[in-house]
């Protein structure tokens, strides 16, 4: 548990509470308040912060220590077993923490105001790590073999991270990023004083007064509050905060505009899915030509013609002078893929070695089998693996079919055991004794030939 208490809604968390009973670890179906993807359901409860920590039944000591942050576009997510059941990774003898942070309105209402500076999601997770590294020796982990990684806009919120830390924040030792840097498009955003006004006049109260309105929201029932944000569309989006006195800052500038000294000397194993946006258009009428121009505008402020002109060269380098938009369904989607998660990718891990990183490592994912997470949950066609597909591989879903397949099992055992690797020593390498006679073998029959 990292916390129970706000001094408000929208600000920092405080440390719980002292306590000498004994607290029953039991349940990890908490979730901070969201409308959840599967049954479209406002669930959640306001002290939700809570981490999971799952050790090997062998309870060594100074064990690696794996911190994961899930994704969800900053709306959506827990850290439950219901999703990230730990069998998977755990019995490589490393310690699994999975942790909640704040989401929405909750998490990343960014304003003027210092009662709502911004990116309280993100500093959740930063006092998670710090609470992971002050106590895991307890539960038989290391804390000088910390490993910080996420997905999606967990991942995400990790690469923010390492733009935050100054260079004496040595928190971690190691990241893994799947499928999402700070330069995803749409990741962060200027503080704006309309939302609440927004979600306050959709709940009956007008003011004209910032610190009214917030203040009004945080003395709602949070099922109201998410409910509003839900109904108004409204998207949230970490920002470059304001500074104010006795406040801690997150992030103050864009990650373009900042460098990440406190990777200097670390290892990075980052990556994606090799089909991630497909999920966006296999299947969908929502495939248009527009797709071009619409995702120019998402990321950089252009003029009319500047911003015609660069629609039509990119489009001619993806579809060329093809007029039937179903013959180019696969060069779109290559498109909007490279866009929110193939370059930043690259660009993340070009400032990675510009910045001192020991070693780098780029990974991509291309699997696909029964455990492929977005395409049996949701039941998605389409070749290759979608985004969050790896994710059935890595942990132990539970509505998942638990006999797994030769095929499914293998590429359980070769992605656990690469991720399980890098957080022990840094270094991505698949070995185990069946691995090597089947590599004898091969070598055998090569030699008698």
């Amino acid at each position: 548990m990292i916390s129970d208490k706000f001094n408000h809604f929208f600000k920092d968390s405080l440390p719980t509470l002292p306590f000498n009973e004994i607290y029953e670890a039991f349940d990890d179906s908490t979730a901070c308040p969201q409308k959840e993807e599967f049954n479209n359901t406002i669930v959640g409860e306001m002290q939700c912060l809570r981490l999971n920590i799952y050790v090997p039944k062998s309870l060594n000591n100074n064990l690696p220590v794996l911190i994961y942050f899930y994704g969800g576009t900053f709306e959506i997510g827990f850290a439950g077993r219901y999703l990230y059941g730990p069998k998977y990774l755990v019995r490589h003898e490393i310690i699994l923490v999975t942790v909640n942070y704040r989401l929405g309105p909750y998490g990343f209402l960014c304003t003027d105001s210092s009662n709502a500076i911004g990116n309280q999601g993100l500093k959740d997770q930063k006092k998670a790590i710090v609470w992971i590294r002050e106590n895991i020796g307890v539960f038989g982990g290391d804390k000088d073999r910390i490993t910080v990684s996420g997905h999606s806009y967990g991942a995400s919120g990790v690469d923010l991270l390492l733009h935050s830390l100054h260079i004496n924040e040595k928190l971690f030792h190691k990241v893994i990023i799947q499928s999402g840097t700070s330069y995803f498009p749409e990741i962060m955003a200027k503080p704006n004083n309309s939302v609440p006004f927004e979600l306050a006049k959709r709940l009956g109260f007008k003011t004209a007064q910032l610190d009214l309105a917030i203040d009004f929201l945080s003395k709602e029932n949070y099922k109201d509050v998410i409910n509003a944000a839900v109904e108004l569309d409204v998207k949230f989006y970490c920002c470059n905060e304001n500074y104010f006195s006795g406040a801690q800052n997150f992030l103050t500038d864009y990650p373009i505009n900042l460098n990440t000294p406190i990777v200097e000397g670390m290892s990075i194993l980052i990556g994606n899915t090799n089909n991630e946006r497909a999920h966006n258009y296999y299947g969908k009428k929502n495939l248009n030509f527009d797709i071009f121009q619409d995702h120019l505008q998402i990321a950089f402020n252009f003029d009319d013609e500047h911003l015609l002109n660069t629609k039509e060269i990119v489009k001619k380098q993806y579809i060329g002078n093809e007029k039937n938009i179903d013959m180019v369904e696969n060069n779109i989607v290559q498109f909007s893929s490279d866009f929110y998660y193939y370059h930043p990718t690259k660009r993340n891990v070009l400032k990675y070695i510009d910045n001192g990183a020991k070693k780098v490592y780029n990974y991509l994912f291309s699997y696909d089998g029964n455990r492929n997470f977005l395409k049996k949950t949701f039941n998605l066609n389409g070749s290759g693996a979608f985004h969050a597909d790896e994710i059935g591989y890595l942990f132990d879903i539970s509505f998942m079919d638990k006999t797994l397949t030769i095929e499914d099992m293998l590429i359980v055992d070769r992605i656990t055991t690469l991720w399980a690797n890098f957080v022990k020593s840094g270094y991505v390498f698949f070995l185990n004794y069946r691995y090597i006679w089947w590599l004898l073998f091969e070598l055998i029959i090569i030699l008698h030939k």
